[in-house]
């Protein structure tokens, strides 16, 4: 990320007079934000924050909302405002050479708030041990955020720790939409706006930016592809091919049996096609091999961890077809 953009998001998010309105004007931004600047390679969020005798990195992984790059003179002494917006209870490991220093600091910006956090001196080492005592402290103390403070051994065992401890915002987003969209649906559909609406547009924002970044398109957005070289699916919306699309990718990756039924009953609940037949689309072996070959011969599908073959796309088509048939008929 460029300098101009770090100056841009700073003086967004905690305006340059210090102040301490930086959720409301992180929650104002959000969405502009995760557009313009990206997202890294995992799930979890870097901070640079400048204190006011140096430089150092604190790494922030929380429940939903995610800051990248905040930035300014002093920002360590309004952590607070950051871990605020994931809960009330923050965990931190912090590099041995700092501990002592920032835990005083930090005491002092707790002191006055709603919130309260723990502070534990990283052991020196990236570790399985180290993980799994960051994880059963941060349990304990049944934390809401956990933050890591200094170096990348430091980072690194708060990002493993972050890992195993389920803070991993695009399953928090997946059930978001399972649990609230066909509410939400409902709202739209009276051309009001509710919380499950503002939730699942968020949810949806966040999972495009964090699911592009993370593993790119994979196969649902090939048979999306594949599904474009059959003229009858013209009409229908990119979201519907790809709906699709996630039947197919289940079958490719052999999902299991409850995450299927959550998906395929969400599908059904909302609208989306889960059969060919659904698209218009004659489930024909010249159809099907019509997608398939386009499926192989474009690069989305790639990004999945198998080999990728043209007789085993063709077969997850067939398949995932059958399986959207039998859960219609079941959710009938």
């Amino acid at each position: 990320m460029n300098r101009t953009l770090l100056d841009r998001l700073g003086s967004r998010c905690f305006g340059r007079d210090g102040t301490k309105e930086l959720r409301r004007r992180v929650i104002e931004n959000i969405r502009e934000l995760y557009i313009q600047s990206g997202f890294p390679e995992t799930l979890e969020t870097l901070g640079y924050i400048m204190s006011d005798s140096g430089s150092f990195t604190a790494n922030l992984l929380g429940n939903y909302e995610r800051i990248k790059n905040p930035e300014g003179i002093g920002e360590f002494d309004l952590l607070e405002n950051y871990t605020a917006m994931f809960g009330k209870k923050a965990f931190y490991t912090i590099d041995g050479f700092l501990y002592d220093d920032l835990k005083t600091r930090l005491d002092k910006s707790y002191e006055t708030s709603g919130s309260d956090f723990r502070a534990v001196k990283f052991g020196g080492e990236c570790s399985y041990s180290e993980v799994d005592r960051i994880i059963r402290e941060f349990q304990e103390f049944e934390a809401d955020v956990l933050v890591g403070v200094g170096g990348g051994k430091t980072l690194d065992t708060a990002q493993a720790a972050a890992d195993k401890t389920g803070v991993a915002l695009a399953e928090l987003s997946f059930e978001i939409l399972m649990e609230q969209g066909i509410s939400a649906l409902h709202a739209l559909k009276q051309g009001v706006c509710t919380e499950a609406v503002e939730n699942v547009i968020e949810a949806n924002t966040l999972l495009s930016g964090v699911g592009f970044e993370n593993t790119s398109c994979a196969a649902a957005h090939g048979i999306h592809a594949g599904l474009t070289q059959i003229p009858s699916t013209h009409k229908y919306l990119h979201g519907e091919k790809v709906a699709f699309g996630v039947v197919c990718q289940m079958v490719m990756e052999n999902t299991p049996k409850e995450t299927v039924e959550k998906v395929m009953h969400f599908c059904n609940e909302v609208g989306l096609p889960t059969t060919l037949e659904e698209l218009d689309v004659e489930a024909t072996h010249e159809n099907v091999m019509v997608i398939a070959e386009t499926v192989v011969n474009n690069k989305l599908i790639y990004a999945e961890p198998f080999k990728i073959t043209l007789d085993f796309v063709y077969n997850s088509i067939v398949a995932a077809d059958a399986m959207g048939h039998y859960y219609k008929e079941k959710f009938s």
